[in-house]
């Protein structure tokens, strides 16, 4: 059927008679797609345009000779038609113009029916298949075609009495104004994009009958097929239906014989359907980090600037990811803010977390280009990573060429526990919170999970290259780790998440789980396990003993109760200085040592083969074992030195009952030692 094709286009060629008994019998089109394509499209008001007319944009009165060439050319092809009197509505025309490959310019002319017209017709849903959708049935290795349908809008004839509502004009060459209306569908009514969709789908479902997986958006169509001799038969198939239905298609557009492939550029993004992955070219991504960084630049920006640029990198989802999503979250609560106290109008300045969003989005847009493509049947279903899920979450993305990793994690009020399902006997973080941590919310104590888990990930990477599926029953976390937050608090975390996440080249899928799984339960039962042993003493008391001693280095210790800057802690945790007291070097600074009481033993006798010094405290119970270890009778044992007694105040970090708790009845002894 190629050799059917017009070489001309021809406006409003669907309405043609010839083609009127395909749509009908074969197609078997709604009767509203009958009866457009009889009398033409009826535009939905909802309520009558009143008279109106305005004078065309700037872009437009800017180049007047583009405008009129191309009016010029419309008028000769029929899609527009001068009036002798002045239509209804004369709405203003605009210009948009880019800058091809070949350096040459394009120029589009736009009616903007938004200042009148649109505001009077019916809001309609539309659902497009944008990328994403596109790809829901895509299978590895499949091959791509692509077609696109050639000036797709002027394809839809107007209504003739309602052509009078689609009013606009233009200067000719000897100066004078020149009144016309379109009629054909124009780029700028509201409704245009709901029409076309409606018009293409039986189209569609008669394509789908035949069994070819084909999707369009707009004017841009693609379809699917196994191997080489199904993508000709399938190609002959859509381009017939297309073109006895009167679409006409865009050759040069629009892939011929052989063409299909496995890798093919649609929709601005490049898909492989071998890696099964979206990526963007060279090319765009350029384009879109000089608009990042010249917005970057100015720090002050109009507020429709603003938001294109926030639309540019929203864009690039498909091929970025969480990445996208995040790096786009603060710019888009300024433009919420600034169009709700002054509208579309004024000029914005940056603030830091968008700058920061935007800079760490421009200087990784290579590294984090190329995003698993999401697609029904190659997504990894959860019951095939847990066992007996119990989560109505069907689905994550299968992504390719990185090793797994499953994660389940739980927050309690003041502790948070995370842990590799594949080594579930030993946790991967287990820490408390800080005092301020604790007054966080729920939801974001669960992502500090994440947080704190992936921190230790990125200061020791054991954890590289991996696709990790993350387990939680916060519903919460599964929607920040899925597209960020709106909270600029809760933002900031996500924000440091994605950052480490790219250095690691992790790509983390959330999983929401119940709160009765038993992976979950067995997390939250390790974040509420109470540690007696996490005890300190009271502050002045601590402070007598470093002024006095110059103490650096606290030994057993965490993040939340540490006395000193530097400390080393049990578990790894943000700020720690080393892991596990005994693995360290005790040598490197004055220590201050209040340990467990299970292990001043041990304390003892690291202190005597060390070359150390320092200070540690213990309880005065002379009948205990451990007491021994630093006294014989009434006399101190080398290389202990007596400094005082005292009864300090005892804090119960995790609010444990212990006889180390409160204002104790007996006393402690602070010794000094050097070895």
């Amino acid at each position: 059927m190629d050799s059917e094709k017009p070489d001309k286009f021809i406006p409003g060629r669907i309405h043609e008679d010839v083609f009127f008994d395909y749509w009908k019998d074969s197609l078997e089109a709604s009767p509203w797609v009958l009866s457009t394509l009889q009398l033409g499209y009826k535009i939905p008001f909802e309520t009558m345009p009143p008279e109106y007319e305005e004078q065309n944009n700037a872009t437009a009165r800017e180049q007047p000779e583009v405008v009129r060439k191309i009016v010029e050319e419309m008028i000769e092809l029929k899609i527009v038609k001068v009036v002798q009197s002045k239509p209804r509505c004369v709405s203003p025309l605009g210009l948009v113009t880019k800058t091809k490959e070949d350096g040459s310019l394009k120029h589009r002319l736009v009616f903007d029916a938004s200042r009148c017209v649109n505001n009077h017709l019916t809001k309609l849903k539309v659902t497009l298949s944008h990328l994403e959708k596109a790809l829901e049935t895509t299978e590895e290795g499949e091959l791509q075609s692509i077609f696109d349908l050639a000036s797709c809008y002027y394809h839809v004839r107007i209504f003739e009495p309602q052509q009078t509502f689609l009013g606009a004009a233009f200067t000719d060459a000897s100066g004078k104004k020149v009144y016309f209306v379109y009629q054909h569908l124009p780029f700028g009514l509201a409704s245009a994009v709901h029409a076309i969709t409606k018009i293409f789908k039986p189209i569609l479902a008669f394509i789908h009958k035949k069994g070819v997986k084909l999707t369009l958006y707009i004017d841009d169509g693609r379809f699917l097929s196994k191997d080489m001799m199904t993508s000709e038969a399938n190609r002959l198939l859509v381009y017939e239906v297309l073109t006895k239905a009167g679409w006409q298609i865009s050759l040069e557009k629009s892939d011929g014989p052989g063409e299909a492939s496995t890798v093919k550029e649609y929709l601005g993004f490049v898909v492989d359907t071998m890696k099964m992955q979206v990526s963007i070219s060279e090319e765009k991504l350029l384009k879109i980090e000089k608009i990042v960084k010249e917005a970057l630049e100015q720090k002050i920006l109009p507020i429709k600037r603003l938001s294109k640029v926030q639309g540019n990198i929203i864009a690039l989802i498909p091929s970025h990811g969480f990445i996208a999503r995040v790096a786009s979250k603060s710019g888009y609560s300024l433009i919420e803010k600034h169009v709700k106290d002054f509208g579309w109008t004024g000029r914005v300045l940056l603030d830091k977390s968008t700058i920061d969003e935007w800079n760490f989005f421009v200087h990784n847009i290579r590294l984090a280009n190329g995003s698993p493509i999401r697609s029904n049947l190659n997504d990894v279903r959860v019951a095939t990573i847990l066992e007996n899920p119990r989560t109505n979450q069907v689905a994550v993305p299968n992504v390719r060429n990185l090793d797994k990793k499953t994660m389940v994690s739980d927050a309690s009020s003041y502790r948070v526990v995370a842990y590799d399902l594949m080594n579930s006997d030993k946790n991967e973080v287990n820490v408390l919170f800080t005092t301020e941590e604790k007054q966080l919310s729920s939801g974001l104590r669960e992502l500090l999970a994440v947080d704190k888990t992936v921190s230790r990930w990125l200061e020791t990477r054991a954890v590289e290259d991996r696709h990790v599926y993350w387990c939680t029953d916060s519903t919460n976390v599964v929607a920040f780790l899925s597209k960020g937050s709106g909270r600029p608090h809760v933002q900031r975390v996500i924000f440091e998440i994605a950052k480490k996440l790219l250095q690691l080249r992790i790509i983390i899928s959330p999983i929401h789980l119940s709160r009765v799984d038993e992976r979950i339960q067995r997390a939250d039962d390790r974040s509420k396990v109470v540690d007696s042993d996490d005890w300190s003493i009271d502050h002045m008391s601590f402070e007598s003993l470093h002024k006095q001693f110059a103490l650096e280095v606290d030994v057993f210790a965490s993040k939340s109760n540490a006395r000193l800057q530097r400390f080393y802690s049990e578990e790894w945790e943000e700020g720690t200085a080393g892991i596990d007291a005994f693995a360290q070097d005790w040598s490197s600074g004055m220590l201050w040592l209040a340990p467990p009481i299970k292990l001043l033993i041990k304390c003892a006798k690291r202190i005597r083969r060390s070359h150390c010094q320092g200070i540690i405290i213990l309880p005065k119970w002379t009948t205990a074992t451990f007491y021994c270890y630093f006294y014989e009778g009434q006399k101190v044992r080398p290389p202990f030195f007596h400094i005082k007694d005292f009864q300090p105040f005892i804090y119960q970090n995790q609010g444990a009952e212990s006889a180390l708790k409160g204002k104790v009845e007996f006393s402690f002894i602070a010794l000094y030692f050097k070895t």
